[in-house]
């Protein structure tokens, strides 16, 4: 690593990157590509972030470094904010430890709304980040056998498409990404993939009076019925109840509770029972989808993928957020490695080198979901 920093010191940032998308993903590539270019521009289809989900995201000790490498002394910002501190693996007890007194062995757990508040909140800090809201990517710039750009639409009715010429284009659409239709249009190039069936999910976030959580807990309950349920505790006191279904589970929130409460064992339907909602029943669907572009015979230059649109993961697991954190050192690491680029105009064998080194990132993760 310090190789790496010495690097960095004598390489000014140059040229620009462009990020697709505004989430979790999108703010940790941008922060990764902030020591290479000079300006990084993220194309986000809303004017403003919206967080639209209420599942948790869990951070692991193994994983906490890494991101306190990218915005250091992260990790105990969010202690400090009141993220919940859950025991190593193998123990299921849920620590009250005072901000900064948390084992460093501990999970750290929150929810998709705290994270996204904290990320933008650091982001806003670098300079030559800026965000370009109110835009729809609609096709990449074609240079050869790189990616030279991005085709924008902004959603006014009124306004033009124009194009965005960068150095490096991150995919971080999330599952939706048309990345790979993209790639076969305009460089003839099929990327194998796989997808799971369809599951629709419903979460509500509750703030409990209980003083003894558990951590995590998962249930699946098929084949006797077609749910699987999952409760986390997050930050300051609250956890959050999620359910999967094939079909759109129920949505009132006292039909959600109640449905809650005859699958769930006694106690942890007591726990319901004594628990508050703190917000709205949210639903939404998801299919698990790999795209395996380590397994491509060519790819373009200059332009790769990041979170959830190289690799979708059952929301119940609550570690999209960890996978894209680890993604994202692996980008900052290789754009510090100046024979990351080509000399003579050459496209730079950065997408291969990185969509290789996240592959046993990705197939982990994976796994644990299938």
């Amino acid at each position: 690593m310090a190789a790496y920093e010495a690097a960095q010191i004598s390489t000014p940032p140059s040229g620009r990157a462009v990020v697709l998308g505004g989430g979790l993903a999108g703010m940790l590539a941008a922060r990764a590509l902030t020591d290479t270019f000079e300006e990084i521009v993220i194309i986000e289809r809303h004017n403003r972030l919206i967080v639209e989900q209420v599942l948790p995201q869990v951070l692991s000790e193994t994983v906490r470094p890494q991101l306190d490498r990218l915005f250091p002394g992260f990790s105990a910002e969010l202690v400090a904010d009141g993220a919940a501190i859950a025991a190593p693996s193998g123990h299921r007890s849920i620590s009250t430890a005072a901000p900064g007194a948390e084992r460093v062995d501990a999970r750290l757990q929150f929810t998709h709304e705290f994270i996204h508040r904290h990320l933008s909140r650091h982001l806003n800090s670098f300079d030559g980040v800026a965000m370009l809201g109110g835009c729809d990517a609609v096709g990449l710039v074609g240079d050869g056998e790189r990616c030279a750009g991005v085709h924008v639409l902004p959603r006014s009715r009124s306004a033009a498409s124009r194009t965005i010429p960068a150095d490096l284009v991150v995919d971080a659409m999330g599952a939706g990404s048309r990345l790979c239709l993209w790639i076969e249009d305009t460089w003839r190039i099929r990327l194998p993939s796989e997808r799971q069936l369809i599951t629709y999910f419903a979460s509500r976030l509750y703030q409990t009076r209980a003083r003894s959580l558990p951590a995590a807990t998962t249930i699946d309950l098929r084949p006797a019925y077609s749910y699987r349920i999952a409760l986390m505790t997050v930050e300051n006191g609250q956890y959050v109840a999620s359910l999967g279904a094939p079909n759109i589970p129920a949505h009132d929130g006292d039909q959600f509770d109640q449905l809650l409460s005859s699958l769930l064992p006694q106690q942890l339907a007591a726990l319901i029972a004594d628990s508050q909602a703190a917000g709205p029943v949210i639903i939404f669907a998801s299919a698990g989808m790999r795209r395996r572009f380590h397994n491509a015979d060519r790819l373009p230059g200059n332009l790769i993928a990041l979170g959830d649109s190289l690799c979708c993961f059952d929301p119940l697991q609550g570690h999209s957020f960890e996978v894209a954190v680890r993604q994202a050192s692996v980008l900052w690491q290789l754009l510090g490695e100046q024979h990351s680029y080509a000399d003579n105009g050459q496209p730079t064998e950065l997408a291969r080198r990185y969509f290789r080194a996240v592959a046993k990132i990705v197939d982990d993760a994976w796994m644990v979901g299938a």
